[in-house]
């Protein structure tokens, strides 16, 4: 937080430290009809650990790695989430292993250690998360998917319950990751191959499968998020007010009357209220229940 967030009072930091600690020693599970409380590490699958695993990898590596100016002599750059990363090292293998030794000796003291990795040349992809990864000999990098033997490529089968659009939904952010991960048309085109085979596997429409695949295959590559202009951006002078079903009629028929005024003066006297309130925008929430709609006359009857 001192290196990230200079900002922040010690207070606040003092404040979400104790935070932090209370949320790990509240952690306790239950099994075989005994309960037990956390006394050591974080516990699996808690809300905090990602976080605070990162943290504490980061918080070690930068102490005594990355601020290692001989370590880092012949490191280009670095990416890393938690116990996974990649880098361009500027040496040979041999080099490298040397190097990874060197590291290992100096976070051995922590109790951590890097004890699987891969170094290939330019041109071989190597591994890093869900992404395979490589220079070519222009020095663009160049992307594809990484799937893991462990993975079945098994997806919710088209029999099951859910709704026609869910099913689309699903093969179309898998198309959707793939065109994300990928910057080859080339690759793309046979992770997509592959992925359709899993969905026809699982009984999805092969119809379905070809129209998504082939759109997200026309589509063009972009990684940064997406601004929601369609949503509807509210006048700075409409006040809007959210009504429980009537329970707030009294409060919505006033601002409705004074709207107006409210929204170009810094006073709600009287005297300024008592103008022609002119048009509002304002909505009122319809109560609807089912006794209202049983009453309805205009609902077609099932004749069975």
């Amino acid at each position: 937080m001192n290196q990230l967030r200079p900002d922040w009072s010690d207070n606040f930091k003092a404040c979400l430290i104790d935070l932090v600690n209370h949320s790990l020693k509240s952690s306790i599970g239950f099994f075989e009809d005994t309960w037990y409380r956390q006394i050591h590490g974080v516990p699996t699958g808690g809300s905090l650990c990602v976080q605070l695993a990162n943290i504490t990898v980061f918080y070690v590596l930068d102490k005594l790695v990355y601020s290692n100016q001989d370590l880092m002599r012949q490191v280009a750059f670095v990416k890393r989430y938690i116990d996974d990363g990649a880098d361009q090292f500027t040496g040979s293998s041999r080099q490298f292993s040397t190097w990874i030794n060197k590291v290992n000796e100096a976070i051995a003291q922590f109790g951590l250690e890097i004890d699987e990795f891969q170094v290939e040349n330019t041109g071989t992809f190597v591994n890093f998360l869900d992404v395979k990864f490589t220079f070519d000999d222009q020095g663009n990098l160049q992307t594809d998917l990484h799937v893991k033997e462990t993975d079945s490529r098994s997806y919710l089968h088209f029999s099951s319950s859910p709704s026609y659009h869910s099913f689309s939904g699903i093969v179309y952010s898998q198309c959707l990751r793939l065109r994300r991960v990928i910057n080859s048309d080339e690759r793309l085109k046979i992770q997509l191959e592959i992925l359709k085979e899993a969905f026809l596997e699982s009984g999805y429409p092969k119809k379905m499968v070809e129209n998504i695949a082939n759109k997200v295959l026309g589509m063009k590559r972009v990684l940064e998020r997406k601004n929601d202009h369609h949503i509807e951006q509210a006048s700075p002078l409409t006040i809007r007010v959210i009504s429980s079903y009537g329970s707030d009629d009294d409060l919505v028929n006033v601002v409705q009357k004074y709207e107006p005024h409210l929204g170009r003066t810094l006073s709600f006297s009287e005297s300024e209220c008592l103008k022609d309130p002119g048009s509002t925008s304002s909505k009122k929430k319809k109560k609807t229940n089912c006794s209202s709609l049983l009453r309805r006359q205009d609902l077609p009857l099932d004749p069975a």
